[in-house]
């Protein structure tokens, strides 16, 4: 859970086939509560924030500062990122099979708001339009805040591709991807991650899967994980 820029020279892109989601590139910054870990860039390293089913987290950005945050049911975690202050952010989240989030937007939704200096996502849209100005949306908010709930469930999100205006020549869809589901992998046969590597990407994302962790990642990267 996090936030991810849509408008740089490189917008973030996920993945669901290799995995890949917030925090799994440079533009996108996220954090791992179940692992107490933060994610930006391909790169993880510890933070100290963790979540159960129902709590509630909120994510924070100072804009005028640079810096990205998080809160577990009210209690500040901390910074957490320094970001490109052009960069312009907005609230992300990607989940595995069997998970959703609640979102909150809206001050009056968020139970545990900053008191002082922020406003929240949903409001800021709400009413930055009349005195936004076009070039910088938001140089009068000193920070913005939102805020999420998990719960258990059996939905997943899905990314809506941008319709395309430019004249295209039909073409035969390409045929539907296997399905990957979770295996475990018995580890003690191996005696070192190049040995996983030879099992390929999708043997080593369903292992992943089935321990319940991030799955993404270049083959490399999944291996050193396992």
């Amino acid at each position: 859970i996090g936030w991810a820029s849509l408008l740089s020279d490189i917008p973030f892109a996920p993945n669901n086939v290799s995995g890949d989601g917030v925090g799994d590139d440079a533009a996108s910054f996220a954090v791992d509560g179940s692992r107490q870990l933060k994610f930006h860039g391909s790169q993880e390293e510890a933070y100290g924030l963790q979540w159960k089913s129902g709590d509630r987290m909120g994510c924070w950005m100072n804009r005028s500062e640079g810096k990205l945050g998080f809160s577990i049911n009210g209690k500040d975690c901390g910074e957490a990122f320094a970001f490109d202050k052009s960069m312009n952010l907005v609230p992300a989240f990607s989940c595995n099979q069997g998970e959703i989030l609640k979102l909150h937007t809206q001050e009056s939704d968020c139970k545990y708001f900053p008191s002082q200096n922020a406003v929240a996502v949903g409001n800021l849209v709400d009413s930055g339009a009349a005195n936004a100005n076009p070039e910088n949306p938001t140089e009068n908010t000193q920070s913005v805040a939102s805020s999420a709930d998990s719960k258990p469930a059996s939905a997943v999100p899905a990314t809506q591709p941008k319709p395309s205006t430019s004249p295209t020549t039909p073409t035969n869809p390409p045929p539907p991807k296997k399905e990957l589901k979770p295996e475990l992998l018995d580890l003690e046969a191996f005696q070192s991650p190049q040995e996983l590597e030879a099992l390929g990407l999708d043997r080593l994302k369903s292992a992943l899967m089935a321990l319940q962790v991030k799955c993404g990642g270049s083959l490399k990267e999944r291996a050193e994980r396992l």
